[in-house]
Parts: structure tokens; C-alpha cells; sequence
């Protein structure tokens, strides 16, 4: 039997999902608008081809594939055996799913089934069977942040190896490292983004290094080089840079994230049929939030589910080309639209004011309706014209309370924002003061002076427990952050205690440690007990116990008991309960962050990037400097007329960045969007009239 979704289906899914019909299916009454927004929804539901769906900002994209997917959960497993895929960018995409349907619909999130990030999918069925086909060794461990680190010391240490045998000269050796040094962020992406077959032949091996021997010849460091010189230097690094990735992967087993895709790619040229396996797997295919994947992830994609038409899968791609602010720019239009398109037009969320704003921003041309409503009167989008930068936030909160919008109901901690695309200042890049802080240029920071980026406070490794213990993403509203920061302090112990797993003879990694303890044969109890343990301490945590000492009284005994090892300088160091370097606690980085205005209105502020995906009450938008302010950049958008028609295709490309940026900050609030300008730069611009001017 074919399989299809119809009304009834819907009208099921309505019901698990708001206890009541009528969001999707009409209802009499319903506007104009709204009747037009749910038969877009009700199409898209019942679509069962291969299509794109392009959604605006707030118009129920993530509630439409929702309800489509406990549909075909209850549907499962198909006629034919296969089952369904769903893949999103971030982990905080796909716990979000979880978090809403997943007790309606439990076989979905079991295997045969996959929910999860693109990174995990990849990792899990292509990367990492690459690598244990291919390589025969122990564990792979993928990730940025300890590859980074490790592969600093894998370049130093057989650098000093070639030196000491002779292999290249003292004064080249210098060189390399100035090179190294100098220019970091480009270093790594010459071994990040280095083709495959360069570093992996097809048939799995790594070729061996040899120093050319040119190389061998002693360079001088005064006097320059010659063109022939610097491209022989050049090709040596990126020979050199190649061995350091090869080395770390034959005896660490670490690759970074974008390696996987590498690994990925081998392994589907060597075995086409794994292309077919996986789509005969999954006959449904879902991919969220398209718009934020990298062109790497977009081209893996087509050749997986796409296959030039040719596929068995139905490969549905969802998302908004217009909020793509988390790829590269390198990756720009790499998601081409293929019919059918379908459209969501309507947000639920900007009211018709808004909208109008908002609309103009698009890169790519798609028609925006505010459909919002409220027991509170919407208010025109304001512009905050300033001299003082510190005038700005004192003037939107006043706003904010004369509007009432303080009154108006909701479950979010801070509803009132205040977002920039630039937080820091900048340093000068060139001339007299090149190296020293710009402070003309305005940031968030101008705005208010305790701002400090998000990315500052959280990090994945930290140099003390209880940094670990504090320093989690009170935002997750699931155990998985601390739980994550938990095992990451335990891992970080081991290493510190020279402790290495057993099966690989290498530091563990917080999946190997777990499957360390689940493995190891007569240690099943403590598995259990480490499990029970995490979720206990977990809990108590994210509810304000303390369980310090618990925690780090676990790590010795596991140490000296379980591991037979001593504790030593650097272990003793890790445990001391105050951290040298780090001594502000979340809360203390949270607060600041926190505007709170004379009638006690708190504005919470944040970079654009960190509030993408978030609805609002009332929203302020600095105007930051990027290469050029975010006005002077737009200026045809401000005044109502569509900007990204007239940006050319190939160029442009901070104007199309600026646009998108804009695009995600103006679609958040529900209220109340406020743009701050200068007044130098607001008496140099036209602006529609659908923008109210405050200038007192």
C-alpha cells in the first residue's frame, strides 16, 4: 500500500501536539492570511516527494515537521522495512525535537531510526567505519578543540626529530615555526581543508614523508627569497603540515570535524554500493535547517540522497536561505532550489509592521505577511538616534515600559534583547597604530562596557574543576551540557594522571571512557554506578546543589584505586577548588550580560549569532562596524526597497553577509524591533516611513 498522510493523520497529530484541532486544519473565522499559511502547512505535511521547503522567519516550519514526523511514526516501519532520517546542524536543533516529541513517539528516536546532527551521522556511519576498515587501529576520536591542541605538539616535536638528525637546518627550522606563528587561522586551514587523497590514498594508507632535498640546503634568513625559493618553501609546509595530520592520526587516532567529510568521501568512491544501503535504510530523508550547512556537508548530502535524481529516498530540504549567518562564506548559494519549492509566507510572529521592515532584507526574494496578534497593540519599528552610544539602552528600556510591553505575557527570563553583529573591539589592522584597540568604531561593547561575547565564558576545557562544574549552558533545558562538563573533568583528570585506555594506549576521550567502563569484562557495576552517579550529580547541579567534593572524591578514588595510579602535581592542581585564571562562576558571567533600566527592566544583550532561532517581545539592534557600518552598507533596504536583487552574484559579499545579519536580528521580536544609529550617519541616510524616529 502506497504510503500517504491524510486529513485524519493531521487532525491526530494536532492533538498530541497542542491537545486541540484548528492550528493546521481550518477553522471558520480564520483571516485571510491565516487560512493561506495553514493550507501551506497542510500541503507541505502531506508532501511526499522529494522537494525544498523555503520558511520565513516565525511561520511554524519546526511545528509542520513535527507533526509530520509523529505521523510517519505511526506509520512505522514501512511496507519495505525502511525507516526514517532526520538531520539537523546543532545539537540544540535536534534536542529541541527530542525534548517535544520524543515520549509520543519513541520508536523514532531508536535504531533503526536516526535523529540526530549531520556531524554525528557522518561520524557514525561513513567516518568512523572508514577508519577501522581501513586502518585496523583503536578508537577514532573526532574533534577540533584537542586536535588543535595536539597537533601544536605533534608540529613541534618532529621538528626537533628532523633537526636533530640533520634533515633540515637549524635557520629553516626557524622559519617554519615564524611561519607557523605568524598566521595561525591560515595554518590551519592549510591542513584542515587538505584533499583527501593527499593525505589518504584510496586504498586506505598513508603515504610516508620524506624531506625533499632541497630542503637539506642551509636557507638564509637575511636578504629574502627569491619567488623560486618561496614556492619551494611553501610546497615543504603544506608536505610538512601533511606528515604532522598523518602522525596524529596513525598514533592518536584524532582527526578534526572537517576530516570526517574527507574520510566520508573515500569510503563512497571506494564503495558506491554504501550510497545505496543508506537510502534503502531510510526512505524518508529530513534535512532541518539546510540553510547553515557548509558546502562540504551540502555536496555529501546530494551524493548520499540526491544522487542526480537517481536516489530511492524522498530527500526533503528545510530552512530559510535568508538566516544563513552560520556557514562560511565560501558555502554561499551552495543549497540551489529544486521544484518543487514550496513556501511558507506567513510569520506568526512579526506583526505587519515588522514585517514590512523585515521583507526587504532578504537576500533572496520570498514574500514575508505578519500574522501575529497580541492582547498588547504592536508598535512601529523604532529608530534610536544617539550621540552618546550610552544613551541607547537607558532609551529602549524607557520605551519598552511606556508601551507596555512589560505587561505582556511570557515564559522567557529576558523577553527585551539588545543584539550587535560585533561584540569586541577591534584591534587596527594597519598603520601608525596597527596592533592597538579601536575604539571609534562602534561595537557592542561601546554600548555597554561589561559586554563580553558568549563564546568568552563557555568553553569546552577548562583548567580546574570547578570551572566544570559551573561553566555549563544554563540555556540546555536537558542534563546534556553538565553531564557533558562532567565526564570532560573526569577524561581531563586521567590525562593529567598519565592514565591511558587499556584497549587503544591512548588518553581517553568521554566516549572511550564510557565504553571503557561498559566493556571492561567484571566492571558492569561500575558502569552502572558511573551512570547513576552522572545523572545524580547532574541534577543536583542544575538545581543549585553543590557536589564539588563529591565529584572531585570520585576522581581520586578512581585514580589510585581503579587505575592503581598515584596523584601527582598536576592532578592535585586540576582539584583545587578555585581556579587562578578563571574565578568568575556562570552566574557572575550571566549577570554580565544583563542591562537593568530605572523601572527595573532587565535587557539582556547578546551577538546576533547567539539569538538566532529565539522570538523576542521587544528587540534592539545595534548598528556595529564590520568592515563598514550595518547602515551605510544597506542603505537601499533601509528605505524600504528589496536589497539582495540588486547585490551582484560573485560579489558583494559583506554586503550579502550584512543583509543576512540584519535579516535574522530584525525577525526576532513580536513587539517591538528598535534599530540605534548614530546621528552623523541617521542625517545621511533615508529612511521609510515605516520607521518611528526617537531622537529625545
Amino acid at each position: 500500500m502506497p504510503l500517504e498522510i491524510i486529513d485524519s493523520d493531521i487532525l491526530m497529530a494536532e492533538k498530541i501536539l497542542f491537545g486541540k484541532a484548528g492550528i493546521f486544519s481550518l477553522c471558520e473565522g480564520d483571516p485571510k492570511g491565516v487560512i493561506a499559511s495553514k493550507n501551506q502547512r497542510i500541503e507541505f505535511i502531506k508532501d511526499l516527494r522529494t522537494l525544498d521547503l523555503r520558511a520565513v522567519p516565525g511561520s511554524g516550519k519546526t511545528t509542520a515537521l513535527l507533526a509530520k514526523l509523529i505521523i510517519l511514526e505511526s506509520k512505522l516501519p514501512f511496507d519495505d522495512g525502511s525507516v526514517i532520517l532526520v538531520l539537523s546542524h546543532t545539537n540544540a536543533a535536534v534536542d529541541e525535537i527530542k525534548r517535544k516529541i520524543e515520549h509520543h513517539c519513541p520508536r523514532l528516536f531508536h535504531y533503526p531510526n536516526f535523529v540526530g546532527t549531520i556531524q554525528s551521522f557522518v561520524d557514525q556511519f561513513l567516518a568512523i567505519p572508514f577508519y577501522r576498515n581501513s586502518f585496523l587501529l583503536g578508537s577514532l576520536e573526532i574533534g577540533n578543540e584537542r586536535y588543535f591542541s595536539q597537533y601544536s605538539n605533534s608540529f613541534q616535536i618532529i621538528l626537533n626529530k628532523f633537526c636533530k638528525c640533520n634533515c633540515i637546518s637549524r635557520e629553516f627550522k626557524t622559519l617554519l615555526i615564524r611561519y607557523y606563528n605568524a598566521d595561525k587561522p591560515r595554518t590551519h586551514e592549510l591542513y584542515f581543508g587538505l584533499a583527501s587523497k593527499e593525505l589518504i590514498k584510496e586504498n586506505g594508507t598513508i603515504p610516508e614523508f620524506k624531506i625533499p632535498k632541497e630542503s637539506k640546503e642551509r636557507l638564509k634568513l637575511n636578504g629574502g627569497f627569491s619567488d623560486e625559493e618561496k614556492e619551494q618553501f611553501s610546497n615543504f609546509y603544506k608536505k610538512f603540515a601533511i606528515h604532522c595530520k598523518g602522525d596524529l592520526l596513525k598514533h592518536r587516532g584524532l582527526i578534526p570535524y572537517r576530516d570526517a567529510y574527507s574520510f566520508a568521501n573515500i569510503l563512497l568512491h571506494n564503495y558506491q554500493e554504501i550510497a545505496v544501503f543508506l537510502q534503502k535504510r531510510f526512505k524518508i530523508v529530513f534535512v532541518d535547517e539546510m540553510q547553515d550547512m557548509d558546502r562540504y556537508q551540502v555536496d555529501l548530502l546530494e551524493k548520499l540522497f540526491y544522487d542526480d535524481g537517481k536516489s530511492k529516498s524522498i530527500y526533503q530540504r528545510i530552512g530559510d536561505k535568508n538566516q544563513a549567518i552560520h556557514n562560511d562564506i565560501e558555502s554561499e548559494d551552495c543549497w540551489k532550489d529544486r521544484i518543487p519549492t514550496l513556501e511558507f509566507t506567513g510569520s506568526h510572529r512579526l506583526n505587519i509592521f515588522t514585517a514590512k521592515v523585515v521583507q526587504p532584507f532578504g537576500l533572496y526574494p520570498i514574500e514575508l505577511q505578519g500574522l501575529a496578534n497580541s492582547e498588547v497593540d504592536f508598535v512601529k519599528p523604532h529608530l534610536i538616534v544617539y550621540d552618546d552610544p550610552k544613551e541607547v539602552l537607558p532609551k529602549f528600556e524607557k520605551l519598552v515600559k511606556e508601551k507596555n510591553l512589560d505587561q505582556v505575557k511570557t515564559n522567557d527570563k529576558y523577553p527585551f534583547r539588545a543584539i550587535g553583529w560585533v561584540g569586541p573591539y577591534k584591534e587596527f589592522s594597519k598603520g601608525d597604530h596597527k596592533g592597538e584597540i579601536d575604539y571609534s568604531k562602534h561595537v557592542i561593547k561601546s554600548f555597554f562596557d561589561d559586554f563580553k561575547k558568549e563564546s568568552e565564558v563557555l568553553r569546552a576545557d577548562y583548567t580546574c574543576l570547578a570551572d566544570y562544574l559551573t561553566r555549563f549552558d544554563t540555556k540546555d533545558i536537558t542534563l546534556a551540557s553538565i553531564q557533558k562538563n562532567i565526564l570532560n573533568a573526569i577524561v581531563k583528570a586521567l590525562r593529567e594522571a598519565d592514565i591511558l585506555d587499556e584497549f587503544s594506549q591512548r588518553p581517553f576521550s568521554a566516549s572511550s571512557f564510557l565504553k571503557y567502563f561498559k566493556e571492561k569484562e567484571g566492571n558492569e557495576n561500575a558502569y552502572n554506578e558511573l551512570k547513576l552517579k552522572l545523572y545524580n550529580w547532574s541534577f543536583s547541579i542544575v538545581t543549585g546543589v553543590d557536589k564539588y567534593q563529591e565529584v572531585a572524591d570520585y576522581i581520586l578514588i578512581l585514580i589510585e584505586k581503579h587505575f592503581g595510579k598515584i596523584i601527582n602535581a598536576s592532578v592535585s592542581s586540576f582539584l583545587s577548588e578555585e581556579s587562578e585564571n578563571e574565578k568568575k562562576t556562570q552566574k557572575e558571567a550571566d549577570a554580565e550580560f544583563i542591562y537593568t533600566g530605572e523601572n527595573g527592566i532587565k535587557v539582556k544583550l547578546g551577538t546576533i549569532h547567539s539569538v538566532k532561532g529565539e522570538t523576542h517581545i521587544a528587540t534592539l539592534v545595534f548598528d556595529t562596524y564590520f568592515h563598514e557600518y550595518n547602515s551605510i552598507q544597506l542603505p537601499n533596504a533601509f528605505n524600504g526597497e528589496n536589497h539582495g536583487i540588486k547585490l551582484k552574484k560573485n560579489k558583494d559579499v559583506r554586503k550579502k553577509q550584512t543583509t543576512k545579519m540584519l535579516y535574522v536580528a530584525f525577525s526576532r521580536p513580536t513587539h517591538l524591533l528598535c534599530f540605534a544609529i548614530q546621528q552623523e550617519r541617521y542625517d545621511n541616510l533615508n529612511f521609510s516611513d515605516i520607521w518611528e524616529i526617537n531622537v529625545n
